[in-house]
C-alpha cells in the first residue's frame, strides 16, 4: 500500500508521477524527508542525467498533472504537488526570453508577486498575470 501511495499515473502525460519532493538521490524520491536546500537545478540535472527511471516534468507538464488531479478530486496527491516551504525544480530553463527548446516567451517581472495557479501562456504555462503582494489574504494565490 505504501508503494501505491508514492506514485500517481497521469493519463495526460502517460507516465507515473512521484508524490513528494526531491531529497538528493534517486532512491529517496517520494520519501517524507525534507529536500536538501543546497541543491540547484543544475545539481539535480547532473545527479539524474544517467537515470533511466527518473525524469523531470517541465512547467506545462506540472500544471497538466496538477489540474488532472484536481479534476479527479485526488486531494492526497494534489497536496503532494505543493509545499509551503519548498519549490520543486521543474525542467524549464529560460534564457534570453526563450525556453531552452526554442519557444519565445514573455516574462512578466515580479518582485515579489502572486499568481493564480495554472493561469498563463497556454503553451508554456509561464504566468502572464502577476498580482500585487498586497493580495496575500487570498489563499488561492501562489507566490511567484
Amino acid at each position: 500500500m505504501q508503494e501505491h501511495l508514492k506514485f500517481f499515473f497521469s493519463t495526460k502525460l502517460h507516465r507515473f508521477i512521484s508524490a513528494g519532493f526531491y531529497g538528493g538521490s534517486s532512491n529517496e524520491y517520494g520519501e517524507s524527508r525534507p529536500p536538501k536546500a543546497s541543491l540547484s537545478f543544475r545539481d539535480v540535472k547532473k545527479l539524474l542525467e544517467n537515470s533511466k527511471n527518473t525524469s523531470f516534468m517541465n512547467l506545462k507538464q506540472y500544471w497538466d498533472v496538477y489540474f488532472e488531479l484536481g479534476q479527479l478530486n485526488d486531494t492526497f496527491f494534489l497536496a503532494k504537488m505543493r509545499d509551503r516551504e519548498y519549490v520543486e525544480l521543474l525542467d524549464t530553463f529560460i534564457q534570453r526570453k526563450s525556453i531552452v527548446n526554442g519557444d519565445k516567451v514573455s516574462i512578466t517581472p515580479a518582485v515579489p508577486g502572486l499568481i493564480m495557479p495554472g493561469r498563463g501562456d497556454p503553451n508554456t504555462r509561464i504566468p502572464t498575470n502577476i498580482l500585487s503582494p498586497n493580495n496575500y489574504d487570498n489563499q488561492l494565490l501562489w507566490r511567484y
